[in-house]
C-alpha cells in the first residue's frame, strides 16, 4: 500500500464511464508539494543518483524567494524522501539541473546552469548521492539555448553539447576526459537562429551519430549536424530539413512508424499541433500525421506506455486534458489518453520508477512545484496486484478475485445477483456484504425487490420464522416481516381474514374469504390503475410493485397490500 498522504489523485476517476475503453491506466501520486507558490519550475531529470537499484529524480524549482537544485530520494517503498537542496542559484534565468557521469565512476553526478554568473557547474556524487562539493567547468558568459548530455564521440563516457544563444549560433561540444574533467568546447556546426529543441541519434544512414535541431530567427527550421563518428562534424552550417512558418518549441528523434530508422516529431505550440515527419533513412523527411491537436502543447516525450513495441508520445498541453499520452498503433495514429493530472505540467520525464517493468511518468508544474509520479498500471489496471490477463475485473480492485457464482466476473465488477436479494454482486461487494446471503444486508418489512423464483433467496429464511422464504413468497406472506408465515391453512386462515391469493401475483389474483361487490386498486402515490366486480381479478397489465386493493362487499370494506412480479 502506498502512503496515502501521498496519493493525490486516483486514476479510477480517469474512467469516466468509459473505463474498459481505456487501453491504459495510471495511477497519480503526489511526491512533491510546496507551501508557496513559486514563479516558475525550471527541470527535471532522474536516474538512480545513490546506486541502491532505484531511481532518483533530481529538480530545479523556486521555493519561495530561493532557486534550488535538490534531488528527492526513491525510498524504495513507493515513496519519496523531501527534497535534498545540493545548489542554490543566484539571480537571473536558471538552465536547470542534468544529471550526468562525469567522472566514469558509475556514481551519478549533476550538472549546473546558471545565469549571473553564467556558469556550467558540476557536482561529483558519491554511493550515497552526497554532493558536496562543486567544479566550474566554465565560465560561459552566457546562458546556453539548449544543452545536452550524451557520449557524442562513443567512448563510453557522457559529453555536454549546447547551442548558444543568438541569431547566427553555433552547437559546441565538450569532451569528457574522465576523472570530472572536460576539455575545452569544440565546435560542431552553425545553425541559423536561437536553439529551440534538439535531439541526437541516427538520421542519415552513415552509422554516425547527429544531432537534430530547431531554430527560430532569420527563418524558423529543422536542420540537421551530421556526426562524423569520432567527436567532430561533417558540415560547417547545419543541413536544412524543414522550413516552417510556425514556431518549433521542441523535437524528438525516434522510430514512430516501426521501421527502424528514425523520424521526427515536432512541437507547435502556436497552432496547437504536434506532428511527425518520415525519415527515407536518407535525412530526407516528409509529412508524416499529425499526433494532437490539443491546445498549446508544451513539452514531449517518447516510450512505449502500453508495452506492444510501438513507440507512443507523452505532451503536456495547456488544456483541460492537462498530461495526455498518445498511444501508437504502430503507423504512426495515434489514440489520446488523458491523466488529467492537476496543475498543467512545465516538464515531463519517463522512467520505470518502481521498477515494475512499465514505464512511467514524471512531471513538474510550476504551480506550487507540484511533482507528480504517474504510475503506469498498463498490466494491472486497477492496481489490485492480479495483472490484467487473469484479473476477473481488471477496472476494479478485486484481489481475492472472488466470484460467488463462479461465471468469471467477479462480485467486484458483477451486475448479476446471485442470491437473489435485490442487490447486485457489485454493490453488495462495495459495501461490505455477502453476495452469496440473500439476507445480507436484511431488509425491512414490505422490502419488494427480491426475486421470488431465486432458489438461494427460497431456500433462506430473512424473518426467522416458521417459513422459508419461497415458502411465504408463495402463499403470498411477507417474507421480511416475522409476524406473517404460512403455519395456518387456508382453510384456517380463511376464518380470520380477508386474503388475496396467490400473493405476491404475476397474472391474476382471487379474493378469498369474502363475497365481492367492488375492487379498486391503488399505486403507492393513491392513484387508481384497476377496477373490477369480480371474484377474480386479472393485474397482467399493471406494472411489477406494491399496490393496495380496496374490497367491497356489502357494508363491509377491507384494504389488502399486493405485489405484482
Amino acid at each position: 500500500m502506498k502512503n496515502l498522504t501521498l496519493i493525490l489523485i486516483s486514476l479510477f476517476a480517469l474512467y469516466i464511464s468509459a473505463t474498459q475503453a481505456q487501453p491504459i491506466n495510471f495511477e497519480n501520486n503526489l511526491l512533491y508539494n510546496a507551501s508557496v507558490n513559486p514563479d516558475v519550475a525550471y527541470s527535471i531529470d532522474i536516474r538512480d543518483l545513490d546506486s541502491d537499484g532505484d531511481t532518483d529524480i533530481v529538480t530545479s524549482i523556486q521555493l519561495g524567494t530561493n532557486r534550488a537544485a535538490a534531488w528527492h530520494e526513491n525510498q524504495g517503498d513507493n515513496t519519496f524522501a523531501s527534497p535534498v537542496h545540493f545548489h542554490t542559484f543566484g539571480g537571473g534565468t536558471i538552465g536547470g539541473a542534468r544529471i550526468i557521469d562525469a567522472n566514469g565512476d558509475a556514481f551519478k553526478d549533476i550538472l549546473v546552469m546558471e545565469e549571473f554568473p553564467s556558469d556550467l557547474i558540476l557536482y561529483l556524487g558519491d554511493s550515497t548521492g552526497t554532493y558536496s562539493t562543486s567544479t566550474v567547468i566554465e565560465h560561459l558568459g552566457y546562458l546556453p539555448d539548449v544543452i545536452l548530455v550524451y557520449d557524442w564521440n562513443e567512448d563510453g563516457l557522457e559529453d555536454i553539447l549546447y547551442a548558444e544563444p543568438g541569431f547566427a549560433a553555433q552547437v559546441r561540444w565538450y569532451r569528457n576526459l574522465g576523472g570530472g574533467n572536460f576539455a575545452d568546447d569544440v565546435f560542431l556546426a552553425w545553425v541559423t537562429g536561437d536553439a529551440r529543441g534538439m535531439d541526437i541519434g541516427h538520421i542519415d544512414g552513415d552509422g554516425n551519430i547527429d544531432i537534430i535541431i530547431t531554430t527560430v530567427g532569420p527563418t524558423r527550421e529543422v536542420s540537421y549536424i551530421a556526426g562524423d563518428g569520432s567527436g567532430g562534424s561533417n558540415m560547417t552550417w547545419a543541413q536544412s530539413l524543414l522550413v516552417t512558418t510556425e514556431v518549433v518549441t521542441d523535437i524528438l528523434l525516434s522510430d514512430i512508424n516501426d521501421n527502424g530508422l528514425n523520424d521526427f516529431v515536432l512541437v507547435r505550440p502556436n497552432v496547437d499541433t504536434i506532428d511527425w515527419y518520415e525519415n527515407d533513412g536518407n535525412a530526407n523527411f516528409t509529412f508524416g500525421g499529425n499526433v494532437s491537436t490539443l491546445n498549446f502543447p508544451i513539452d514531449l516525450k517518447a516510450g512505449d506506455f502500453d508495452n506492444n513495441g510501438n513507440i507512443d508520445l507523452a505532451y503536456t498541453t495547456n488544456s483541460a486534458q492537462g498530461l495526455v499520452v498518445g498511444l501508437n498503433d504502430g503507423s504512426g495514429i495515434f489514440n489520446e489518453v488523458s491523466l488529467e493530472a492537476g496543475p498543467i505540467p512545465s516538464f515531463i520525464q519517463t522512467g520505470d520508477l518502481d521498477d515494475d517493468g512499465n514505464l512511467d511518468l514524471i512531471s513538474l508544474a510550476s504551480q506550487n512545484t507540484t511533482l507528480v509520479w504517474h504510475e503506469n498500471l498498463v498490466d494491472d489496471y486497477d492496481n489490485d496486484g492480479v495483472p490484467n490477463s487473469t484479473d476477473n475485473c481488471p477496472y476494479d480492485p478485486n484481489p481475492e478475485q472472488s466470484d460467488v457464482d463462479g461465471d468469471g466476473i467477479g462480485d467486484a465488477c458483477d451486475d448479476g445477483d446471485y442470491d437473489g436479494d435485490g442487490d447486485v454482486d457489485l454493490n453488495e461487494y462495495a459495501n461490505g456484504s455477502d453476495p452469496s446471503d440473500p439476507c445480507d444486508p436484511l431488509q425491512s418489512p414490505g422490502y419488494l425487490d427480491f426475486d421470488g423464483t431465486n432458489p438461494i433467496w427460497r431456500a433462506d429464511n430473512c424473518d426467522a420464522d416458521a417459513s422459508t422464504n419461497g415458502e411465504e413468497f408463495d402463499c403470498g406472506r411477507d417474507p421480511y416481516d416475522p409476524s406473517e408465515d404460512c403455519t395456518l391453512d387456508i382453510s384456517e386462515f380463511a376464518m380470520s381474514k380477508v386474503y388475496i391469493y396467490p400473493n405476491p401475483v404475476i397474472n391474476e389474483f382471487e379474493v378469498v374469504n369474502s363475497e365481492v361487490d367492488l375492487i379498486q386498486i391503488h399505486n403507492v402515490n393513491g392513484h387508481l390503475v384497476l377496477e373490477s366486480y369480480a371474484q377474480k381479478v386479472d393485474v397482467g397489465g399493471l406494472k411489477n410493485g406494491l399496490y393496495f386493493v380496496t374490497i367491497v362487499s356489502g357494508s363491509r370494506t377491507h384494504i389488502v397490500k399486493i405485489i405484482k412480479q
